[in-house]
């Protein structure tokens, strides 16, 4: 299982959080600058033989897993935590 989720930041920063098996691997990206279509951020394997993209397709960071089984395409989800303003 493998989850995305995109937090943009005030300073126009996006910080991409992929967990991987229900949290027991969590690798992060900050992606600053102008998103390009089709570009891709950033690379991950998360268990030997599965590798996870991050890349901009259709108007959205996506994560993209590559395994032995095929390519899927996950979109991005609300971060875990909550929001709390003081």
């Amino acid at each position: 299982m493998v989850a995305l989720h995109v937090n943009k930041l005030t300073t126009g920063q996006m910080v991409c959080i992929v967990m991987h098996n229900w949290g027991r691997g969590v690798w992060t990206e900050t992606i600053t600058g102008d998103l390009r279509e089709g570009k891709e951020y950033a690379r991950f394997e998360v268990q030997p033989g599965i590798e996870v993209r991050i890349r901009y397709l259709d108007g959205e960071l996506v994560a993209e897993t590559r395994g032995p089984t095929g390519v899927y395409i996950i979109k991005s989800s609300p971060p875990p935590w909550q929001y709390r303003r003081g």
